[in-house]
C-alpha cells in the first residue's frame, strides 16, 4: 500500500485551493490542473514525513488522520510543491512547520498520541535468541546518523 497523509483539504487549508491548483498547472498555455501531480507529490511527501517518524521510533503506517503526522508531511509537501515551480516557500509557513519534519526525526518534537518505540527507532536495538533454535547473535538494530 503507498504511503498518503494528505488530502486536497489538508493543504488547502495551508495554502489555499487556488495556490494549489496553480502549483500544479503547467505553465504552457491552456494548461490544466493536474491532480495526478499532486497526489504523487503528496505520497512522496508523506513518505519522507514516515521515514522521520519512524527514524525517531514512532509507527504512523500507511495512512493516518493523526494531526501532527500530517502536518508533518505538509512541511515536506510545501518544499516539494513550491520548489517544482521554482518559488520560496512563504515564510510565514516556513516559520510555522519548515523544520517540523526535522525536529520529529531527530527526537526533539514529540509526537502526542502517539509513544515512540526506542528499539526501533535510530540507536535502539533488539536482541535476538542467543540459543536454541534460529539463535543469532546480537546486533544493532540502527545506528544514529543513518536516515
Amino acid at each position: 500500500m503507498t504511503t498518503n497523509y494528505l488530502t486536497t483539504a489538508d493543504v488547502d487549508a495551508l495554502i489555499s485551493t487556488e495556490v494549489r491548483q496553480a502549483l500544479f498547472t503547467a505553465a504552457a498555455e491552456g494548461s490544466t490542473y493536474d491532480s495526478t501531480q499532486f497526489d504523487r507529490a503528496a505520497e512522496l511527501a508523506s513518505v519522507t514525513a514516515r521515514a522521520a517518524l519512524e527514524n525517531a521510533g514512532y509507527n504512523s503506517g500507511d495512512a493516518t488522520t493523526h494531526d501532527l503526522v500530517v502536518v508533518v508531511a505538509l512541511g515536506v509537501f510545501v518544499r516539494m510543491a513550491f520548489g517544482r515551480k521554482g518559488e520560496p516557500v512563504p515564510e510565514s509557513i516556513e516559520a510555522a512547520i519548515g523544520n517540523l519534519p526535522e525536529g520529529v526525526r531527530i527526537g526533539e518534537v514529540p509526537v502526542p498520541g502517539l509513544t515512540p518505540d526506542a528499539k526501533s527507532g535510530v540507536g535502539g536495538n533488539r536482541w535476538s535468541p542467543t540459543t536454541g533454535t534460529g539463535a543469532r547473535p546480537a546486533v544493532m538494530d540502527k545506528l544514529r546518523g543513518i536516515y
